[in-house]
């Protein structure tokens, strides 16, 4: 992989990471399985039906997959992380909802 440091947004907040290559792993068809399985009707409008098909037939129709595990190393939070300028939005969002009240109202003629 050429560059294996990530960053994730998650809803738990930002942080860096590190992604492998896990497809050559024993036990990457069944972890294959629960992503597909996760991707609800993403796998179907592909074409593939992750709890019926077998194992040899997963393996057959993914071959030209990759699959990724993404290890979080730390959080990205603090001065510079995503919470350093989030009052911004508020004030912003204020300002517009003030904006939009105060502006004058078109006239029907």
């Amino acid at each position: 992989m050429a560059q294996p440091q990530v960053e994730l947004w998650l809803p738990q907040g930002r942080w860096a990471g590190e992604a492998e290559d896990v497809t050559d792993h024993p036990n990457a068809t069944a972890w294959l399985r629960e992503v597909l399985i996760a991707s609800a009707f993403a796998a179907e409008l592909a074409g593939l039906h992750p709890r019926r098909m077998s194992d040899a037939e997963l393996q057959a129709a993914t071959a030209d997959y990759r699959l990724i595990h993404i290890r979080r190393t730390q959080p990205l939070a603090g001065p510079g992380g995503p919470g350093d300028l989030a009052w911004v939005w508020w004030v912003l969002g204020v300002m517009w909802l003030v904006w939009r009240w105060r502006r004058p109202k078109e006239s029907i003629s």
